[in-house]
C-alpha cells in the first residue's frame, strides 16, 4: 500500500487516513491505486463494519497531485504538460469511486479540511459525510479547465437537486455550513471534535444489526421470493436504509428535477431475462434496493404519468446502482 494512504482497524472500524498534509493530502498513482484497494479489502474483511475516510493534519484531500503525474509522464527533459492534458488516468479516477461505492460497508467522510476536485468527488461518494466547522468542499475542475471527474456529475445532482449545479459551474468554495444546508454533507460538527474523532468512534462502534433494522423500513418479499426494500423519506430512515442495504444487489435511486428532488411514491416492476415480472412494488422512492440474483432483468419504473425502464446485469457479490429522473 502507498505510504500516502493508511489503513488500520480499531474494533470493528476501518480508518483509512489519506497521510500527505505537505501537499494537502493530494494522491498520486500509487494513492489513488492504494486508496481503491482499501475500499475493496474493506469490503471483503468480515471484522470490518464501517469504514471511515479522513485526511491527515488540516485538508482531506485535494485530489490529483499534478505535479507528480506530470513528473510520471514526461520523460527527462521534455517541456511540461498543461494540467488539463495530465493528472491521473480517468481509469483510476473511476476505479477508486467506483470501489468505494460498491464497498458493502457504510463509507463515512470525515471531512476535516479542504476537500477539492477529487477529493470532493470522494466526500460526494461517501454514505455518510461529516464535516468539521474548518472543512471546504470545491469542485475546482472547471478553473483548471476539466470536466468533472470522480463521479461527481452522478453524486452532486442526486444530494444537492439543480441547487447544486451553481458550485459545478464556478468552482468556488463551500463552507462546511452551506455544505450541510445544501444536502452535501449531513452535517457539520465542531472542528475539535472530528479532528480528535470524538463524534465519530463512538457512532459507528454503535452499529449494530438491530439499530440499523430500526432506523431502516422493514424488508418486503415479492411473491417470487425476491427481498427488496423502499424508503429515505426522513433523514434518520434514510441513513438507517444505507446502513443495512449495502448486502443488496440492485440500489435504484429515483430523481426528480426542480424543486421535487426526489420521487417518493414511483411504481416499480422487474422483469427476468424471460419478461416475468418477479418484483412489483408500489410507493417506491427515493431509494430502493432489490436482492436480485445474479443475471440480467429488466428494471421499469413510473413516476408523474412517465414510465421509464433500464437493462441492468447483476453480479454476485456486487450492488450494481442505476437512477431514473423525471
Amino acid at each position: 500500500m502507498s505510504e500516502i494512504v493508511r489503513s488500520e482497524l480499531r474494533g470493528r472500524v476501518r480508518w483509512v487516513t489519506l497521510d500527505n498534509p505537505e501537499k494537502k493530502n493530494a494522491l498520486d498513482r500509487a494513492a489513488m491505486a492504494a486508496l481503491g484497494d482499501s475500499f475493496r479489502a474493506s469490503d471483503a474483511d468480515d471484522d470490518t463494519r464501517v469504514v471511515v475516510l479522513t485526511g491527515a493534519g488540516k485538508a482531506f484531500c485535494t485530489g490529483a497531485d499534478l505535479m507528480a503525474a506530470q513528473k510520471s509522464l514526461r520523460p527527462e527533459g521534455a517541456a511540461p504538460k498543461s494540467e488539463a492534458g495530465s493528472g491521473s488516468d480517468d481509469s483510476e479516477f473511476n476505479a477508486t469511486i467506483r470501489a468505494l461505492w460498491n464497498c458493502r460497508k457504510p463509507v463515512i467522510a470525515a471531512v476535516n479540511g479542504i476537500a477539492a476536485g477529487f477529493g470532493c468527488s470522494l466526500v460526494l461518494a461517501s454514505d455518510v459525510r461529516i464535516a468539521s466547522s474548518a472543512a471546504r468542499l470545491s469542485l475546482v475542475f472547471v478553473k483548471r479547465g476539466l470536466a468533472l471527474d470522480g463521479g461527481a456529475s452522478f453524486f452532486l445532482p442526486r444530494l444537492a437537486g439543480l441547487n447544486g449545479l451553481e458550485m459545478a459551474l464556478n468552482g468556488d468554495v463551500v463552507s462546511a455550513e452551506e455544505a450541510a444546508r445544501l444536502g452535501l454533507v449531513n452535517r457539520a460538527a465542531p472542528a475539535q471534535d472530528v479532528e480528535s474523532a470524538d463524534t465519530l468512534q463512538s457512532e459507528p462502534e454503535s452499529i449494530s444489526p438491530a439499530a440499523d433494522e430500526s432506523a431502516a423500513p422493514p424488508p418486503k418479499k415479492s411473491a417470487g421470493g425476491i427481498e427488496y426494500r423502499s424508503g429515505g423519506v426522513g433523514k434518520e430512515e434514510r441513513d438507517g436504509l444505507l446502513l443495512v442495504t449495502k448486502r443488496y444487489t440492485l440500489k435504484v435511486v429515483l430523481a426528480a428535477k426542480g424543486d421535487r428532488a426526489f420521487v417518493f411514491d414511483a411504481k416499480i416492476r422487474i422483469l427476468d431475462a424471460s419478461g416475468k415480472a418477479i418484483v412489483e412494488a408500489d410507493g417506491a422512492g427515493p431509494l430502493f434496493f432489490a436482492n436480485l440474483p445474479a443475471g440480467k432483468y429488466k428494471v421499469v419504473a413510473t413516476a408523474y404519468g412517465q414510465t421509464k425502464e433500464q437493462s441492468v446485469t447483476v453480479t454476485a457479490g456486487k450492488q450494481t446502482p442505476i437512477s431514473f429522473t423525471w
